[in-house]
């Protein structure tokens, strides 16, 4: 089962390990982030799962990204 999921007109939610590849980071990066207030805390999509909206992560990339790189 795919670990990135769409239903018709809802947006695409990533579950952690993916969210992670998405971002090139390790899992624990990625719960380092939301633990600091960097990234949003993941959203219940279903029982037992839990993802964050693609949406979202593109935001937090453009953001987070783009201020590493003015450093």
């Amino acid at each position: 089962m795919s670990e990135a999921y769409q239903t018709s007109g809802w947006p695409v939610f990533m579950r952690p390990k993916v969210a992670a590849k998405y971002l090139g980071v390790s899992e624990a990066v990625l719960y380092k982030w939301v633990k600091e207030g960097k990234l949003v805390q993941p959203l219940r999509v279903s029982v037992g799962i839990r993802g964050w909206p693609q949406s979202e992560l593109k935001r937090f990339a453009d953001r987070y990204f783009m201020r590493q790189e003015e450093v």
